[in-house]
């Protein structure tokens, strides 16, 4: 299977910069991944995103090298709202992305520029409101939604123009634990569907529950890239991520001998070592009992 994004040896550099914001990146995904990406404050992440839709270099300016390939096409050759029909792009801010009065609305200006007739976009819209979960709010404000419903409102407004791959950048970052799940769920059900996903997120324990792969990037550079649990089981923190709570606990375990197995990676894994644990205290509480009659 052709990877749908790859890059080789990519460098970029800002216009008046010093030092390259990107230095020698090189990964590929698969049609249909759902790929997140950490890394500290300035790593390159932002950076990364614009060169897959276009912004990079199209409205930064400065020099990009190597290559970058978006379903087959060079993407510098093409500009943003070239790409747009194949990478759909979601900000932090979702109030800066939005542009019409209601959801219905915001929905519907993108694919009205698109040229598709009222038909195509009463279907797309029904099945875009289905996938985030936004059918009752179809004719509200947009300016009464609820963080977690702009950016899912976001979401949706991107996928009505039938991308193949979703960039979204720190789309969580000013939401509470319920908006950032609801955003990671309506995410999930659309990796379910075939779409390609690139979350950029420093929520590394939500992350750890939904993403299939991560992707670590520091100083401009890859330092960790494969399957979820295989990146989240090391120590992140020389890279100046945050390691998940729960793998923190089970290296404290580890350390101290009393949790043989893996580091575990989410919420589940950890309580499956503490249900181990309470089972051999359990067992020797009970050997001991014996021992003592």
């Amino acid at each position: 299977m052709h990877p749908i994004i790859e890059l080789q040896d990519v460098r970029f550099r800002y216009p008046r910069a010093n030092h390259d914001a990107l230095r020698g990146v090189s990964f590929s995904v698969p049609p249909g991944a759902f790929l997140g990406i950490t890394g500290p404050t300035g790593a390159g992440k932002t950076t990364l995103c614009h060169c897959l839709n276009g912004l990079v270099p199209h409205h930064t300016g400065g020099e990009l090298l190597g290559m970058v390939a978006i379903d087959g096409m060079d993407a510098p050759t093409f500009s943003p709202a070239e790409l747009a029909r194949t990478v759909g792009s979601v900000f932090q801010d979702p109030d800066g992305q939005l542009v019409a009065e209601t959801v219905e609305e915001e929905i519907v200006f993108g694919m009205e520029n698109m040229g598709l007739t009222r038909s195509e976009m009463e279907e797309r819209l029904v099945e875009v409101l289905a996938l985030v979960g936004l059918e009752s709010q179809r004719y509200e404000q947009n300016r009464i939604l609820s963080g977690g419903q702009k950016q899912r409102l976001a979401i949706a407004a991107a996928l009505a123009m039938a991308p193949k791959i979703l960039v979204l950048d720190e789309p969580t970052s000013e939401l509470d634990p319920k908006g950032t799940h609801d955003v990671y769920q309506a995410l999930k059900m659309l990796s379910r569907r075939g779409i390609t996903i690139l979350i950029v997120d420093h929520k590394v324990q939500v992350m750890a529950e939904y993403v299939h792969d991560m992707l670590v990037i520091a100083g401009g550079e890859i330092v960790a890239h494969g399957p979820t649990h295989q990146v989240l089981r090391q120590d992140l923190s020389q890279y100046g991520v945050a390691n998940p709570a729960v793998s923190k606990f089970g290296r404290q375990l580890i350390a101290r001998n009393l949790w043989l197995g893996d580091v575990p990676v989410t919420m589940e894994e950890g309580l499956g070592v503490l249900e181990a644990l309470r089972g051999q205290t359990a067992s020797g509480m009970g050997q001991q009992g014996m021992n003592g009659g």
